[in-house]
């Protein structure tokens, strides 16, 4: 077995914090005011997988990739990255405004480490791959921001890297652009380059990575496969009951337990991203700790503590000891583009609550590009029929006669 591509043991990186309080502090004899960004931090990345990380803004993914990169240093632990990488964290970094957009390439080239043969070489590519055509040979400060990205991406992906550092590049540019960047990055894996990839785009992260990492406030809070590490990630973001730490109050215990609620597609395989009108399965598991006849278990999809769908209670008898497992589909998801969570409520036939778990599922929800292009905003997507009450230009007629 070959050795992992990226190799970290217990990596801590701590910042000092510059401000007032640390001049008082100073001038106090007290110590300097300062954060951990990374806590213990274990990673391990195989040559030729991609692994996705996700977190919350300040949650330490572009710190961990700076110190990958080599562009800051640990404060503790051992990091160990004996491949050739390229860092697409700051891809304009060091950019010229009052050079053209080839020179520029050749200058970004020259920072990556590329001999000026190299560049020669490659800049044809890289005026092709950005599609800037006689814009390549225009001053860069007249460059839009989405010219500026396919510039710094297309120098980029031309260098022969064992392993791309990702941290939110693709978040800019039109939208053709963007599918052409993930279309040769698939094909960048394809030939065995390994990716690490911060992105807040979920289903972006779901297509490109075998597994994700999800960091919360500088420590892994989940790792393993996509579906699964999303799914705890919108968890908690969709969860707003949290302790002085920012971190989820742990459920008071009740008489009946949600002991997993599992998310599928149409075909039965783990999924945290949707579309617009997909298909949605749940599987809840259930433990009963109370005899209870008539009792009824119902679901609520939230967004932002704000319930936007909601199922009818099933009804069942519980008893103690019982261990179940129920089984939902949604046929056609109506939900527009956004974070969305679930909450699971078990009540007696009264309406006393037996079990209420808040956020025990959470995924994303994508709207195709046509739907997303003429929304007129809200969360839910309603079919409707359009009836013609008068057909066009049957006033005019009328005026007329």
């Amino acid at each position: 077995m070959s050795a992992p591509i990226v190799s970290v043991r217990g990596l801590w990186k701590r910042y000092g914090l510059p401000s007032p309080a640390a001049a008082v502090a100073r001038w106090l004899g007290r110590p300097r005011p300062e954060r951990w960004a990374l806590r213990a931090v274990d990673l391990e990345l195989a040559r030729g997988e991609s692994v996705g990380l996700l977190g919350r803004n300040g949650a330490g993914k572009s710190t961990l990739l700076k110190v990958l990169a080599g562009a800051s240093p640990p404060t503790h632990g051992e990091v160990s990255v004996p491949a050739r990488l390229f860092p697409m964290i700051e891809l304009n970094a060091g950019v010229h405004e009052e050079l053209t957009g080839r020179e520029n390439a050749y200058l970004l080239g020259a920072f990556l480490g590329l001999s000026r043969r190299d560049l020669r070489r490659r800049l044809g590519a890289i005026a092709e791959f950005s599609e800037l055509g006689e814009w390549f040979d225009e001053p860069y400060w007249k460059y839009s921001s989405g010219m500026r990205a396919r510039l710094g991406f297309s120098t980029a992906v031309n260098v022969d890297a064992e392993l791309l550092l990702v941290d939110e590049v693709l978040a800019v540019g039109d939208l053709p652009f963007r599918r052409k960047c993930l279309a040769h990055l698939a094909e960048l894996q394809r030939r065995g380059t390994s990716l690490l990839v911060v992105s807040h785009d979920l289903r972006q992260l779901e297509r490109l990575c075998d597994r994700a990492v999800y960091l919360r406030q500088g420590e892994v809070a989940a790792r393993g496969p996509c579906a699964e590490v999303i799914s705890e990630y919108t968890r908690d973001t969709a969860r707003r009951r949290t302790n002085e730490d920012g971190l989820p109050l742990p459920e008071p215990e009740q008489p009946v337990a949600v002991a997993a609620l599992e998310l599928r597609d149409e075909v039965g395989r783990p999924c945290a991203c949707f579309r617009t009108g997909d298909a949605l399965r749940l599987r809840l598991r259930y433990r009963s700790q109370v005899r209870q006849a008539g009792a009824t278990v119902s679901f609520s999809v939230i967004n932002d503590q704000l319930a936007v769908l909601g199922s009818f209670g099933r009804a069942l008898d519980l008893e103690p000891g019982d261990e179940g497992t129920l089984a939902l589909r949604i046929p056609s998801l109506p939900l527009l583009t956004g974070v969305y969570a679930l909450n699971v409520r078990f009540r007696t036939r009264e309406g006393a609550k037996l079990a209420h778990a808040e956020g025990a599922g959470g995924f994303e929800v994508v709207s195709p590009a046509p739907l997303l292009r003429h929304s007129e905003g809200g969360m839910v997507h309603i079919a409707v029929e359009w009836e013609e009450v008068s057909p066009p230009g049957s006033n005019r007629e009328a005026a007329d006669s």
